[in-house]
């Protein structure tokens, strides 16, 4: 947010392009409500990460009408990333994959 106000989600809803939203963890809700009333797929990748790349890393990756369930069920902390589009689909699929090539 800058100068009191916050971007307008239900614009960017319909952008067609990848969101980044950082320290946006306590308005996580909030936000994916927006997006979805702004047109937004239900079903759109999203994610979000605390400590990314640290030991402690804690991620979910999931949908966006599913995104701050998720969070709190997995006990997302701040600081966090929230990544919202279809990039997302490629941490599942690079998941899969190291899955499958560890499992071998």
């Amino acid at each position: 947010m800058r100068n009191g106000t916050e971007p307008d989600w239900r614009t960017l809803a319909r952008a067609g392009t990848t969101l980044v939203v950082y320290m946006g963890l306590s308005r996580v809700r909030h936000i994916a409500a927006e997006l979805l009333a702004g047109g937004m797929s239900p079903d759109t990748p999203a994610a979000a990460v605390s400590s990314g790349t640290l030991p402690g890393e804690r991620r979910v990756v999931t949908q966006l009408a599913r995104l701050a369930d998720q969070v709190t069920c997995a006990g997302i902390a701040s600081p966090a990333l929230l990544v919202i589009g279809e990039v997302v689909s490629l941490a599942r699929e690079t998941a899969a994959e190291l899955t499958q090539r560890d499992a071998a």
